[in-house]
């Protein structure tokens, strides 16, 4: 009951008279070609799919130059039908700069090798335009016989990647740039320490071009202490995923590093970018300003312990100079008291013209004014007050205690309270409630 498929082939004999005699037929179970053919075909099918849907340009090309497969891919980049993209010689589409170097690089393939990576300018639109870069694979093409009949291959679109590349290119000059242009050392390494990459000034605090460097482990570097000091340093960055700075000393120089994590697509830290600046001038005169700060300032405490000094002498002179005014305004006072005053009365007690009294009583309001200044206001013409007496109602005036007073002249405290009681008796005020610093001030 299984169907199979056959091919056929009959063959009629005939006897001399031209009748029919039998019909030979031979049949032939071509099964198994009818799968292979339905399977070529399948797979025929599946394979332009395949290559229709593909980004890539996937061409064919007689050795003449012309077209002789396009897939739809050129339809798409060029925006022209693939008929008339194959009516025009392959070559033509190449930029002139590039056609020869093409050519070059497109005969072993001929010779029957295949070539990859061959980059050139290709005309956008066939009869004009902008151009793009591509990069095709190729290989010989053969026929059924195996000779070689022209060449196949695939192609990309690089123009952005190209582009891509060159501005990529150009950050990189410029990070270079800035790399070998500052005065500080920079170096780029992985999470072990490797170094991936470092300017020449990194390489000259070792000693070293920074080339060899590549490839060594920082760390092996330093010191024990620092290496191990750096080491931690590195760790709380790539935790924290933070940048962290510090400062070291080694070999006599001081440094001030900070550490910076990079970061790849998925937010982690890969590697670590330290930046290092030789900060020993900087220590140097730090310590300098520290030294002359403190130098000034014992300057200043010893320019003000004499200044102080002075101050305290000065003051002492000028309370000297108080007192002795006082002194002085007192015993002119007191002499007015005791000899003009006296002299003034007895003379006014004789026969005297009334002119002449009138003169001796302007004479004696002239000289009560004149005490009344020197002693505050006090008209002491009519208090009878000793020299001492009168020094002390001034000092009480001031505010002063008794104590202050007597440190003052070097009395005792029980000879300043006898001269006070002798002065509230001249001045009718002992043994009433009356303050005798009150009553001196508002008289």
């Amino acid at each position: 009951g299984t169907l199979v498929d056959i091919l056929g082939s009959a063959t009629l004999h005939k006897d001399d008279a031209g009748n029919i005699l039998r019909i030979e037929v031979i049949f032939t179970n071509i099964t198994d070609k009818k799968r292979i053919e339905v399977q070529l075909k399948k797979n025929e099918f599946e394979y332009r799919s395949l290559v229709e849907s593909l980004n890539d340009l996937v061409f064919s090309v007689g050795l003449d130059g012309r077209f002789i497969f396009l897939n739809k891919a050129f339809e798409r980049l060029f925006d022209t039908p693939i008929d008339v993209l194959k009516k025009i010689n392959g070559f033509s589409y190449i930029h002139p700069d590039d056609l020869e170097r093409v050519q070059e690089k497109i005969r072993p393939v001929v010779e029957g090798n295949s070539v990859k990576n061959i980059e050139f300018m290709c005309k956008k639109e066939p009869k004009g335009g902008s151009y793009i870069n591509l990069s095709i694979n190729a290989a010989p093409l053969y026929d059924e016989q195996k000779n070689i009949i022209g060449v196949t291959g695939v192609g990309r679109d690089i123009t952005e990647l190209k582009r891509t590349k060159q501005e990529l290119q150009r950050s990189i000059s410029i990070a270079d740039a800035y790399m070998e242009a500052t005065t500080d050392s920079a170096v780029l390494i992985d999470l072990d320490g490797i170094i991936i990459d470092a300017n020449k000034e990194f390489g000259k605090r070792f000693s070293k071009d920074s080339a060899e460097l590549k490839g060594k482990n920082i760390f092996d570097l330093f010191p024990g202490e620092i290496a191990e000091r750096r080491k931690e340093s590195g760790k709380k960055v790539i935790e924290s995923s933070k940048p962290f700075r510090m400062q070291d000393k080694r070999e006599g120089r001081w440094n001030d590093a900070t550490i910076f994590p990079l970061f790849n697509d998925d937010g982690n830290v890969y590697n670590l970018a330290i930046f290092t600046h030789d900060i020993t001038d900087l220590k140097i005169t730090e310590k300098e300003l520290i030294e002359s700060k403190k130098e000034l300032e014992n300057k200043v405490l010893k320019r003000t312990a004499e200044l102080e000094e002075v101050n305290i002498a000065l003051r002492v002179l000028v309370k000297n100079r108080d007192l002795d005014v006082d002194e002085m305004e007192n015993r002119i006072v007191f002499n007015l008291h005791e000899l003009v005053f006296p002299g003034l009365e007895k003379l006014n007690s004789t026969k005297l013209n009334n002119n002449q009294i009138t003169m001796i009583d302007i004479i004696k309001k002239n000289l009560v004014q004149i005490t009344s200044q020197f002693s505050n206001g006090i008209e002491s013409g009519d208090l009878k007050l000793t020299p001492a007496e009168m020094n002390i109602a001034n000092l009480v005036k001031q505010g002063k205690t008794n104590r202050e007073i007597a440190e003052l002249y070097q009395l005792s405290a029980r000879t300043v309270e006898s001269h006070r009681d002798s002065i509230r008796k001249k001045i009718g005020i002992k043994n009433k409630k009356i303050n005798l610093r009150s009553y001196l001030m508002s008289n």
